[in-house]
């Protein structure tokens, strides 16, 4: 078992999961993190992944990680991929991508991800512009908390 569906399983069972839109059994959960247990994915299997945790309310935790890791990596390595993807399109969809990119990324993929949306976008492509200006909002933030003025 992963360590995703053993950290999804304690959080069922301490109750740190809200379960406001439908109620999903632990296997569900568990069924549904099993596609983050392969190495490589692709947007595809991230949307889907959404969609499944989503509908159980459980964007949260052990699961929330997993997800943020997968989707970060996927931005960082694929990005050419990710532009042309249909998924795109769906506003929640995109939304929990940018939450992800400035919820917890690690420096070196943080900076990947804001190189690729900064040196790698058509001119229009509009989710580009979103994630450069989470990266902006980013960066404001880190450096408030250090105390450096802008």
């Amino acid at each position: 078992m992963g360590i995703h569906a053993i950290l999804t399983i304690v959080i069922f069972f301490v109750g740190n999961v809200g379960w406001s839109k439908s109620k999903c059994s632990t296997e569900r959960i568990i069924e549904i993190d099993s596609i983050f247990s392969k190495t490589k994915i692709s947007l595809g299997d991230i949307y889907h992944y959404y969609k499944q945790i989503d509908s159980c309310n459980a964007m949260d935790g052990g699961v929330a990680e997993g997800y943020q890791e997968k989707s970060n990596r996927l931005l960082a390595e694929q990005w050419d991929q990710v532009l042309l993807a249909k998924e795109l399109k769906d506003s929640g969809f995109r939304k929990s991508l940018l939450l992800m990119v400035n919820d917890g990324s690690t420096n070196t993929v943080f900076n990947e991800i804001c190189a690729n949306a900064k040196n790698k976008c058509p001119q229009k492509q509009s989710f580009c512009k979103e994630v450069l200006n989470e990266c902006r909002r980013t960066e404001d933030y880190i450096k408030k908390l250090q105390g450096i003025e802008q």
